[in-house]
């Protein structure tokens, strides 16, 4: 997300279900459950089809832990 902060949220999750040959949406279907998680957030004054991945934040959840160890532990995969 950071290497392509203009890029919209909808053509990163196309890019990546292509690179992974995965089901068209099952990436933005991932970020949402994060989104609903709070594990990222977004002005909700954006909309959603609008967004950009400059606009998307890490939260300061208490499950910053767990999250960054799950987040290496796909790296690896």
């Amino acid at each position: 997300m950071t290497k392509n902060p203009d890029k919209s949220i909808i053509d990163l999750c196309k890019d990546i279900d292509r690179a992974y040959f995965d089901e068209v949406g099952s990436s933005l279907n991932e970020l949402r459950r994060l989104l609903g998680l709070r594990f990222l957030i977004f002005d909700l004054r954006i909309d959603f089809r609008k967004l950009k991945c400059s606009d998307i934040h890490t939260s300061d959840s208490q499950y910053w832990g767990l999250m960054t160890e799950e987040l290496r532990y796909a790296a690896n995969q």
